[in-house]
């Protein structure tokens, strides 16, 4: 455990939050105002030009907000005692398909809940907001900046600090509890809750960041294929309690896996 303040600790846990979000306050300013100078007073002009630059500029903001974290990751990592582990293919396929398989049965029990019933109006805004591109468009924001991204910040940065500061479970929730709150709505924040307990789990049990990116960046694709892609969408309504229950079953077995019989074997200097 680490000596440091109790106002330190705090500081230290959230002041990562305040970098994501001041860059991106501040990037989106700038954007707004610079389309509104262009845009020339005209609405629909204004619309048009936030539309067909909002990719880009979101893309450039998540560079620049990864960049920075990463700084500070890798200044934890040479500070922070890490164990090598030795990771094979059969390790990285099975985090693929737990992302997958969570992904869906989360969503489904999610569904069954009805909080998005109860939620609706504030679920389709979210939604509309995150499925507004084309489908490439979402791929590379959804699939590859965002858990990139997101795991530097709540495994690589405020997960790993609190595992410095109290238990493992402890660690777990909490971190999870702040991913949730992160994504501003109860829809959303349950299902972040959710998968961030099993993110933080696979950055523990494998002790690389790109565990939980890659884990999260399954559950985001397949997100976006079920999505953008009718026949698909089609075939998972059609199956909906078929596909739940074997989701369900396949997440459950390869986090037993993770944990009983795929433990990755620290490596010998």
């Amino acid at each position: 455990m680490r000596s440091d303040s109790w106002i330190m600790r705090i500081w230290k846990l959230f002041y990562p939050l305040l970098i994501h979000l001041s860059v991106s306050v501040l990037g989106s300013l700038i954007f707004s105002t610079v389309i509104l100078a262009l845009g020339n007073g005209n609405q629909e002009e204004t619309m048009n030009l936030a539309m067909k630059y909002n990719f880009i500029v979101t893309f450039v903001l998540d560079g620049v907000i990864l960049f920075i974290l990463l700084y500070f990751f890798k200044k934890d990592s040479r500070r922070l005692i890490s164990v090598k582990m030795k990771i094979t293919p059969i390790h990285w396929l099975v985090i693929i398909i737990c992302g997958v398989s969570a992904c869906l049965a989360v969503n489904y029990l999610i569904s069954l809940s009805g909080l998005i019933q109860i939620f609706y109006e504030q679920y389709e805004e979210i939604s509309n907001l995150l499925y507004y591109g084309n489908i490439w468009q979402e791929v590379i924001l959804m699939a590859i900046a965002a858990p990139a991204l997101e795991e530097v910040l709540f495994r690589g940065l405020i997960y790993k600090r609190l595992r410095t500061y109290c238990t493992y479970p402890v660690a777990l929730v909490i971190s999870a509890l702040l991913f949730g709150v992160y994504h501003g709505n109860v829809v959303q924040g349950v299902y972040a809750f959710l998968l961030g307990m099993v993110m933080a789990f696979l950055y523990e049990r494998f002790r690389t960041i790109w565990a939980p990116i890659l884990f999260h960046a399954s559950a985001n694709l397949i997100s976006v294929i079920i999505t953008e892609v009718p026949s698909i969408s089609n075939f998972f309504d059609s199956n909906a309690f078929i596909v739940m229950i074997v989701s369900i079953l396949i997440a459950l077995g390869t986090i037993y896996l993770i944990q009983y019989n795929l433990r990755p074997k620290e490596e010998l200097p």
